[in-house]
């Protein structure tokens, strides 16, 4: 850290860091006055892969969150691509073609259902993506394990998606069903 101007009497200064500049208030950095652009080398480690890593779990993500089921989420996917969880309502689902499927059918008694992404981080070494997500929705609709309730769930959960080549082989859901089941009133 190296402070380019002195602190003026209403607390502000330029800071640099690197190439970068940026204009600070009482020693926090509030407005970017200059930043080096960043070669697609820094934000992917060397060789390009983490891009196209991150660009097909991000499209899979959105694609299988919005409730398009296997159809349009098979595109960034292996034919015979695999799913885990150690959650009640998904312990019999064995492949990612049948959880993007279920996820559509969530979708359908809980149409409001959304995700706020939290975090999306790619692990080369490991060849994987990890994407934690907020899902929120209000069951609704006809066709969920019970009557519409009206209730609301805000459930934090965790899409780890291992890559063979270009596409995801593999998908592992850590998310707390039971929590959400309590607060969507089925349980």
């Amino acid at each position: 850290m190296d402070a380019v101007a002195a602190d003026r009497p209403w607390g502000r200064a330029e800071l640099t860091l690197g190439n970068s500049k940026f204009l600070c208030h009482h020693g926090l950095p509030f407005e970017i006055i200059h930043a080096r652009r960043r070669s697609q080398a820094d934000r992917c480690g060397g060789n390009g892969m983490s891009t196209t890593m991150a660009e097909t779990a991000r499209k899979f993500f959105e694609a299988c969150e919005a409730g398009k089921g296997w159809a349009v989420c098979s595109a960034w996917c292996t034919p015979d691509a695999s799913f885990a969880a150690q959650a009640d309502p998904l312990t019999e689902i064995g492949s990612l073609r049948a959880y993007t499927d279920w996820m559509q059918g969530l979708m359908g008694f809980m149409p409001d259902g959304r995700y706020e992404l939290r975090s999306f981080a790619v692990d080369e070494q490991r060849r994987n993506v990890c994407a934690y997500g907020v899902f929120v929705a209000t069951h609704t609709g006809q066709g969920g394990p019970v009557p519409p309730t009206g209730k609301s769930t805000r459930t934090d959960y965790v899409y780890v998606m291992e890559f063979e080549n270009s596409r995801i082989r593999h998908m592992t859901k850590i998310w707390n069903a039971s929590w959400a089941m309590r607060e969507l009133g089925w349980s």
